[in-house]
């Protein structure tokens, strides 16, 4: 009598340690499965490019310069990348690529404001605080101080531009 319980106890440590390895496999090919998905398979897949902050730059001109990879998953899209691209974008001052799940990319620009401007080939450009020219201007603006210093003399311009974001500040 002895033994049979002994025998029983056995056999139920057996089948318990037999579904806890089942469950464990099972588990193992479900998080394995989900990674696969996750990673690899188009499910999560890059569908949508979304832009956001643009005023003077077109969301077309944007995702042209993300050129983000359509149908790669999400985990695999290198947000450092796009970000990268689109920060050569000469309006674009700062960039920053998020990932919306299941399947879209937010690109959230900050635009290069105006604080002065100074003239190029004849031409009014705009130019941001960090003293950085970045686009033609259709008129001479009035509302902006001119800078003028001379080509090439980088310090001298991204004084200037301080002192006149400066100014746009205190008024």
């Amino acid at each position: 009598m002895a033994r049979d319980r002994f025998s029983e106890r056995a056999i139920t440590r057996q089948r318990r340690k037999q579904v806890w390895v089942t469950v464990g496999v099972v588990l193992a090919l479900v998080v394995a499965g989900m990674a696969w998905a996750a990673w690899s398979s188009s499910w999560l897949g890059v569908k949508q490019v979304h832009v956001q902050g643009v005023k003077h730059l077109s969301e077309a001109e944007v995702i042209d310069a993300a050129a983000a990879p359509m149908g790669t998953s999400l985990l695999r899209a290198d947000v450092a990348a796009i970000e990268k691209r689109v920060a050569e974008l000469p309006l674009v001052r700062d960039v920053r690529v998020d990932r919306s799940f299941p399947d879209a990319l937010v690109v959230v620009v900050s635009e290069r404001e105006a604080v002065a401007w100074t003239r190029r080939g004849g031409k009014p450009w705009a130019v941001d605080a960090a003293g950085v020219v970045y686009r033609p201007l259709n008129a001479t603006p009035k509302h902006l101080p001119r800078i003028v210093v001379k080509r090439g003399n980088t310090d001298a311009m991204e004084a200037a531009a301080r002192v006149a974001a400066d100014l746009a500040d205190s008024a």
